[in-house]
Order: structure tokens, then sequence, then C-alpha cells
């Protein structure tokens, strides 16, 4: 796994920056590739949810309208966006500013955990899916939309070529492996699909 970290206040300040613009600069990916996986993962999953790094709310368009649903990211000003998002849908969102890897919230509590784009960001993402785990109901389902590094050769040289900058600029690891860093939370895989040159991958584990 990649050794490249950030601070959680230097995670924060740099999503503070870019959440004005981060909707425009991701709609490409989102419209060409991710928005069908989001839809396959999400729109089944009911009761008690807990989504990790909800950003900007993508995933809100593939929510069922009975879920009861908390969101928690780093950055507030993300966090703004996203709840002028769920106003307009009105759909009903406990909102908070938290640390994945400190989840304030008890054993258990959560039917379902989502985590999309998220672990390549964290600091410890081991410690996040660890929590995530915590948190999430015995048996309970926890979902990841992710990307890290490609198992196909030209694109992970390229990949690796592209890293350290694509790290400053967005504090996002290009050579996150999320199936290793699920695994290693003690999480149980029970499927796992890579598409886009293998760059993106759709997992879920129990807890």
């Amino acid at each position: 796994m990649n050794e490249q970290t950030n601070g959680i206040q230097t995670i924060k300040n740099i999503y503070n920056c870019q959440a004005r613009w981060y909707d425009f600069l991701v709609k490409p990916v989102e419209f060409f590739l991710l928005h069908k996986k989001r839809r396959e993962l999400f729109s089944k999953i009911s009761g008690r949810v807990l989504e990790v790094g909800i950003g900007t709310g993508a995933n809100f368009p593939y929510y069922r309208s009975d879920i009861v649903l908390t969101g928690i990211d780093a950055s507030p000003e993300m966090l703004k966006i996203a709840e002028h998002k769920a106003n307009k849908r009105g759909l009903s969102v406990d909102f908070r500013e938290m640390d994945a890897e400190n989840l304030e919230f008890p054993d258990g509590y959560f039917d379902v955990v989502v985590s999309t784009l998220t672990l390549c960001t964290i600091p410890h993402p081991v410690k996040a899916a660890i929590e995530m785990a915590r948190v999430c109901k015995k048996g309970g389902r926890v979902l990841f939309l992710e990307h890290g590094k490609s198992d196909i050769g030209w694109i992970s040289r390229w990949q690796i070529r592209k890293s350290d900058k694509h790290f400053q600029k967005h504090s996002c690891r290009l050579l996150s492996e999320p199936l290793n860093i699920i695994a290693s939370a003690g999480l149980s895989v029970k499927t796992s699909k890579k598409f886009f040159l293998g760059i993106f991958q759709q997992i879920e584990a129990t807890a």
C-alpha cells in the first residue's frame, strides 16, 4: 500500500478549497463511469445507513427515500453543498463533520455503511475501515466504490508517474489498494468487481 499521507487538517483545507468546483470537475467521470455503479450498489439498501465521506452528496439520487441516513465528512464546505442538495430532494440526512478514523457512534449502530472514493484520501484507511466495521451491526453490509492501482501494466506505470503530483494537489492516492485495505480491517469480502481498466472497484463486504 502506498505510504502517501496527509493530516486531517490538510485534507480539510484541500477539499474546502475544491468544494465549489468539485461536482464540475468530476462530472465526466460520474456520467460515463460511476452513476450506474452507484445505482447498483445503493438503490436497494434499507434501514439505518452511514455514508463515510459523503462529500457533495453524489449518492443521493440512488438512495431509497425510506432509509435513515447519516453522512459524515471532514470538509464543512463539502457538507454545506451536500445539505443544500438534500434539501432540494426532500431527503432527510443527519450531517456531521467528523474524522472517519474516529467515528462518534456506538458499536453496531448502523445496518449499512457506505464509502465511495474515500479510502484513497483518509490518512490511515485501514483504521477507518476498522471503524466502519465497528459501527456496522454484526453481519451488516459495508459497501465500497473506490479507485486504486490498476492491474494493467501500462496503466499502473502511468499512475506511478502521476502519483506524487496528484497527491499533492488532491490528497488522493492513485496507488491505493482498496481490497487489501478492507481485508486488513477484518471485513469479509463477499463480492469484488473491477472496471474501467482495472482502476475502479465495486466491493461488498460484511462486518
